[in-house]
């Protein structure tokens, strides 16, 4: 009876308890593979089909960071520039035949500086005028700066000093850095159009009565004209008026004539900048560079520079001038350059920049 009851106890433990206590693991399931679909046929492509050109990609557009300001020095200049928006933040007149320096151009607008360049109808996010530019080389004299573009397009701004004159040189090289598509021999035509802001405000030399003072100035048909500040503000009001227009037909014509008071697109233009009472600062585009000028533009300066000139107790109203070019298509390589005067209204010393001196009659 002992040996069958221990019997029985075993067999219930194994059979019955021991299985209901520590369960056997279930065994993984098997992994499922699902055929690859075959590829539908298509049609067969001729044996001697061509190959078709591929276009070249645009070379990735470079970064670079801010660096801080330095100054370029000549006998008559004092320049102050900066590598974001490769421009002149500030310019005084170092004249040794004037008593003290003469501050003409001031970082009253800190988005972007003098000389700035901006691009029209350019890919979103592109802003030429706040972007930080390569600073290639620099001397004493001269700044060169670069910036390759989203497209392949790379434009080198390049500044010198006179050593001995009132005078600056710019020259814009824009140079397309893409390659040609195969079999061609060079790469395709890269469009822009192009703003470059000369002046973003004139620094007033007097406080008596500068606003009546303050002038566009630009040379047409061998003939100066000018487009003083209640002129401009006078377009100012009307183009912001057309601008409210309900009808978008009437809108169109009211916009047209309001920014034919603030610009100026006839003919054989030369020269342009701005005046004040004694000083002037103006910019001479070369011959070549004339064929591709559109406009030359006069307008009010901003709120945030005229609040700045405010700030100062110079007064708020001020002008901004910037010219602006046809579209250009560059091939391979296209050179604009100016010739830019910063001094004093005197007939000998305008005759650095010829044709200056008729500002004077």
């Amino acid at each position: 009876l002992a040996i069958v009851l221990c019997m029985a106890i075993f067999f219930l433990w194994t059979s019955v308890v021991m299985p209901r206590l520590y369960p056997p693991e279930k065994p993984a399931a098997a992994p499922v593979v699902v055929p690859a679909a075959a590829p539908k046929a298509g049609p067969a492509a001729p044996v001697d089909a061509p190959k078709q050109a591929v276009p070249a990609p645009a070379a990735p557009r470079a970064r670079h960071e801010v660096k801080p300001p330095f100054e370029l020095k000549s006998k008559m200049l004092r320049v102050t520039m900066s590598n974001q928006g490769a421009g002149i933040l500030e310019l005084v007149l170092t004249d040794p035949g004037i008593k003290g320096e003469v501050p003409l151009l001031r970082p009253f607008d800190e988005r972007h500086p003098h000389f700035a360049l901006r691009r029209l109808g350019g890919p979103e996010g592109e802003a030429l005028e706040k972007a930080a530019w390569e600073l290639v080389a620099r001397t004493e004299l001269k700044a060169e700066f670069r910036l390759l573009l989203q497209d392949g397009l790379e434009i080198t701004k390049t500044f010198e000093l006179d050593p001995q004159r009132h005078t600056l040189s710019l020259n814009l090289m824009l140079d397309n850095k893409n390659l040609p598509a195969e079999g061609k021999p060079a790469p395709a035509d890269v469009p822009i159009q192009l703003e470059l802001l000369a002046f973003n405000g004139l620094d007033p030399d007097s406080g008596y009565r500068f606003d009546q003072y303050l002038s566009g100035a630009w040379s047409y048909e061998n003939a100066v004209h000018f487009k003083p500040l209640a002129e401009v503000e006078s377009g100012e009001a009307k183009l912001a008026e057309a601008l409210r227009q309900g009808d978008p037909a009437r809108r169109g014509d009211a916009v047209s004539s309001a920014e034919a008071l603030l610009k100026e697109a006839r003919g054989h233009k030369g020269w342009f900048g701005l005046k004040s009472r004694f000083f002037a600062v103006l910019v001479q585009p070369d011959k070549s560079s004339l064929d591709v000028l559109e406009s030359y533009w006069f307008r009010s300066a901003p709120p945030v520079a005229a609040a700045k000139f405010a700030a100062e107790k110079k007064g708020g109203r001020n002008i901004t001038a910037f010219v602006r070019t046809s579209e250009i298509r560059v091939s391979k390589r296209k050179l604009l350059r100016f010739d830019a005067f910063a001094g004093p209204q005197k007939t000998e010393v305008l005759k650095e920049l010829p044709g200056a001196e008729e500002l004077q009659k």
